[in-house]
């Protein structure tokens, strides 16, 4: 199954924090203009005429920006894997309280290599009052292994944790870890991609009536970078108002995106 175009939107939203394609390129159209000016105030600091500053602006604008698409993609190459494996193991998660008993028996011997461990398979964590009894029943020098589907609650980990020579515990990562291994648990590329498909079509059916904006909120740090590069250069230049208006206007664009991220409407509770 090819990556559908909602797929493709996914894992680039995804690896860039949540923002949307116009909000990407309004950074990089941004991010690119200042670049311009810098580099072009710079030569015109060498005592570059304005024919020669300016073009040599444009191209190395320009370089940039190839330069910053390269990494990109790059960056995007490394990310898919990565998040693929991540919703794979989210998938296994959700499907361990829905497995056959018979085959998730057959899981939690392979996670915990006992023949005979205790088995919870169910969507809630066990506690450490449900740990007791079985404890009680267990043998003085024998160790109760324990395999839960939802893992175990706080206070049965700290339970294990005094008593790790009579009881251990065998929890939800260790059990995905475990299915990760087996084949024909393992979900298929296609089942991601279909999970994957879902999940957007939910939030868009979510985000329709509500006002969006399109500027996101998690990368005001690249604004405040170039705000403190132009303003160190506004120190070795003649054009030092220049540098500085340009610092300001990035700290300006910094403080616009996070003012208007916190006052973008949240969805109404049902």
């Amino acid at each position: 199954m090819a990556e559908s175009r909602i797929v493709r939107r996914y894992f680039r939203e995804k690896q860039a924090r949540g923002k949307r394609l116009i909000a990407r390129v309004l950074d990089t159209v941004a991010l690119l203009l200042l670049l311009f000016a810098g580099t072009y105030l710079f030569l015109r600091n060498k005592a570059l005429r304005t024919e020669h500053a300016l073009p040599l602006a444009i191209v190395a604008s320009l370089f940039a920006g190839v330069i910053l698409l390269i990494v990109r993609r790059a960056s995007l190459l490394r990310f898919i894997p990565r998040e693929t494996d991540r919703l794979s193991r989210k998938l296994l998660s959700e499907r361990l309280c829905l497995l056959d008993g018979r085959r998730f028996r057959s899981l939690c011997r392979k996670a915990s290599g006992e023949r005979t461990p205790v088995v919870f398979q169910r969507a809630e964590p066990v506690s450490a009052d449900e740990l007791l009894p079985l404890l009680k029943k267990q043998k003085d020098a024998a160790t109760l292994t324990v395999c839960a589907s939802a893992g175990f609650t706080k206070t049965a980990e700290t339970l294990a944790r005094h008593m790790p020579e009579r009881l251990r515990l065998i929890g939800e990562a260790a059990l995905v870890d475990t299915a990760m291994r087996d084949a024909a648990l393992h979900p298929r590329r296609e089942e991601v991609y279909a999970a994957i498909e879902r999940e957007q079509r939910i939030r868009r059916e979510k985000r329709r009536g509500l006002r969006q904006l399109p500027i996101g909120a998690k990368s005001l740090g690249a604004y405040l970078i170039a705000a403190g590069v132009l303003l160190l250069c506004s120190y070795f230049t003649r054009y030092t108002l220049y540098y500085r208006l340009l610092a300001g206007l990035s700290v300006s664009i910094a403080g616009a995106r996070f003012l208007l991220r916190r006052g973008t409407h949240t969805p109404p509770s049902s």
